[in-house]
């Protein structure tokens, strides 16, 4: 059975054809994690459970008038790999007051005192691929997966999220300078 056959049939949810096609595609990935994982001195196991959690993942996405379909799964693993060995160097090297950020539980707007009204002028501040693509990295994709899942280059979504960030500030520097307008107002009145 052919490679394109196996992915077609594991993409509709056949269990044969996913042993089948792990079967096939096990030494490559294994290869691979072995590869990233003496040049970046990540463990090994690690680096392969995230590639094939990422392969069998991206096997709903495959579209089989792209490329190789293989060649699609495998791409996809290789950047979950090299996602996971910046995530882990960005850690090793954050300051103690960012790895505990890292750590903390999914952000909050409300605890970071952001009200609702806030989000809400954030939300309609942005376009339409904006909010998507925020959507998506609050899903826990990366930059590469959403510009793969959306079509774009990972240059394009850095740019949108630049906008994001930039719509973020205006609304939160909005927000600081009506306190500090509150606050000075009511010292001028007491």
């Amino acid at each position: 059975m052919s490679l394109n056959t196996l992915v077609r049939r594991a993409k509709t949810g056949d269990a044969t054809a996913r042993r089948l096609l792990a079967d096939r595609m096990r030494l490559r990935i294994e290869r691979m994690a072995m590869y990233y994982a003496s040049r970046s001195g990540e463990e090994f196991e690690d680096l392969l459970g995230e590639a094939w959690l990422t392969f069998f993942q991206a096997l709903s996405e495959v579209d089989f008038r792209i490329g190789t379909p293989a060649q699609y799964l495998l791409k996809r693993a290789r950047w979950r790999i090299l996602d996971v060995i910046k995530n882990n160097k960005r850690r090793r090297h954050a300051p103690l007051i960012d790895i505990e950020e890292t750590f903390r539980a999914p952000h909050n707007a409300a605890a970071e005192g952001l009200s609702g009204a806030a989000c809400a002028r954030i939300q309609s501040r942005l376009t339409e691929v904006q909010q998507t693509i925020l959507r998506d990295l609050m899903e826990g994709y990366t930059w590469r997966e959403v510009g793969a899942r959306r079509g774009f280059s990972s240059a394009n979504v850095a740019y949108h999220i630049k906008r994001i960030r930039e719509t973020y500030t205006q609304v939160v520097g909005e927000r600081e300078s009506r306190e500090i307008e509150e606050t000075a107002f009511s010292k001028v009145r007491a």
